[in-house]
């Protein structure tokens, strides 16, 4: 149940750029959650692409696009290993599309227990491993 946001200034990524590193973005974000790889698994994995004018570094207008990469996930499933191990996914998408790997920066949302819920009520990491899981 990975819900990531991925803030980058407007002019910085093509529509398919946009697809294809959300595409292995979602791979390796239910991975890291230890969700099976199949379609109700995907079917909650949620990345929102926002668009920003403008990204100052420095105090100054960058010619350099800056990604943002927020991660919200069950805090029982993102281990420091699997948090490492995402971050490297998520650095290998965009350097796939010929981007800095420097210039991808990630920051995690643990969910702790009680703290989500969807459909009316709260949800558990345990409820979404066995409605994933066959």
């Amino acid at each position: 149940m990975p819900l990531v946001d991925i803030v980058h200034p407007s002019v910085s990524l093509t529509v398919e750029q946009q697809e294809r590193i959300s595409e292995r973005v979602t791979a390796a974000a239910i991975a890291a959650e230890g969700l099976a790889d199949n379609a109700r698994s995907r079917g909650i994995a949620v990345i929102a692409w926002h668009t920003v004018g403008r990204v100052f570094v420095g105090g100054k207008p960058s010619d350099t696009p800056r990604f943002d990469v927020q991660v919200r996930a069950f805090a029982e499933a993102l281990t420091h290993q699997r948090r490492a191990e995402l971050v490297d996914q998520i650095t290998q998408a965009f350097r796939a599309e010929g981007f800095d790997g420097r210039i991808v920066w990630c920051t995690f949302y643990s969910l702790q227990p009680g703290s989500f819920g969807a459909g009316g009520g709260l949800v558990s990491y345990d409820q979404v491993q066995a409605m994933t899981h066959d």
